[in-house]
């Protein structure tokens, strides 16, 4: 009762991350241990509890409140301290969260170095806990995939009547790749 009591006074909106955090595990551990006793408690007590269990002092969803147990149990206070600043979403940190403290720390070192880490790059680090320790080598490695599956080169096709239009004399494709250049490096400079 006192943390919705404070909740009124206090819009949920008005903690950071790591406090929201800590007030919605609270009143989550409360409430299973009123569960618990809910067969012990008076009639008015127990129509109390039912309406504290029906009540939504902070209009938030069971996921969401899952996600910040899990964020309050067992993300580090670094990354913790990331999340309030907003640099790393409260999905990441959930995410994140599965790590081992050390692990949190690499990832933590690696974001201060400048590396922004979104939910699926949270998921893979995640997933790729499963089979190898978290390193400042594996993250780079993940991240260097970004960079390697980057756009590929794009290519385009001259349809064979254009080939046979233009380029009849030509058979080598060196030829006519050089040829098109300068076409478009001749029509760029007459249109500036």
């Amino acid at each position: 009762m006192l943390i919705e009591t404070n909740i009124k006074k206090r819009s949920l909106n008005d903690y950071v991350i790591s406090e929201k955090a800590k007030i919605l595990t609270r009143r989550h551990q409360l409430m299973k241990i009123l569960n618990k006793r809910k067969a012990q408690l008076s009639e008015i007590e127990r129509s109390q509890y039912d309406q504290l269990e029906k009540d939504n002092p902070f209009n938030i969803g069971k996921r969401q409140i899952i996600s910040y147990v899990q964020i309050h149990n067992n993300l580090t206070q670094g990354l913790k301290d990331l999340c309030d600043s907003g640099k790393l979403s409260i999905k990441s940190a959930v995410e994140l969260s599965y790590l081992s403290d050390a692990e949190q720390d690499v990832v933590r070192s690696f974001m201060l170095d400048g590396n922004k880490i979104s939910y699926h790059k949270a998921n893979i680090i995640r997933k790729k806990m499963e089979s190898a320790e978290i390193t400042i080598d594996v993250l780079n490695e993940i991240f260097k995939d970004k960079v390697s599956k980057k756009k590929p080169e794009k290519t385009y096709k001259i349809s064979p009547e254009i080939i046979e239009k233009y380029f009849h004399d030509l058979e080598d494709e060196g030829d006519i790749q050089m040829t098109v250049e300068l076409a478009l490096d001749q029509y760029f400079f007459q249109s500036s």
